[in-house]
């Protein structure tokens, strides 16, 4: 009788870890999608208005161009001359200039267009408001544009 006992606790106890263990590989894909955020696409176009270069008070006339604060995908319409490249993106602090964010990213010449892609940055961390936003080819000069983070 006492086998008996001691047989089904174990098949109990086996039983029980191979359920849990199921249970973990369903909840693991969970954990690592979050991670994993598909990220939206938003535009920017720098091509019309002001481009200050150097790290000067920037220039936007009109309505400030706004950017959701979360994981996001940037297509990028550069201004008219822009190289084609490798391009170097910062988001900065207003009022300190700290950076805050800095990616990089390909720009290519689409239909007489240059088109700078960021495929991911993760804005969810930074408050709304607005922010220096800031790219360059390589080792030219820095541009800058005032964004809103919403």
């Amino acid at each position: 009788m006492a086998g008996c006992v001691s047989l089904c606790l174990v098949v109990a106890l086996g039983v029980y870890l191979v359920a849990r263990r199921d249970v973990d590989a369903v909840k693991q894909p969970t954990q690592q999608s979050a991670a994993l955020t598909v990220a939206a696409t938003v535009a920017l176009d720098f091509r019309s208005g002001p481009v200050r270069r150097g790290v000067g008070d920037e220039a936007n006339k009109g309505s400030l161009q706004q950017v959701p604060r979360k994981v996001v995908a940037l297509e990028i319409m550069l201004p008219f001359g822009s190289d084609d490249g490798t391009y170097s993106i910062e988001i900065r602090d207003l009022q300190k200039d700290a950076v805050l964010k800095s990616v990089s990213g390909a720009a290519k010449l689409l239909d007489g267009e240059t088109r700078l892609t960021i495929p991911r940055i993760d804005l969810s961390d930074l408050s709304p408001g607005e922010y220096s936003f800031l790219f360059r080819h390589a080792d030219a000069n820095w541009r800058r544009v005032k964004v809103a983070l919403q």
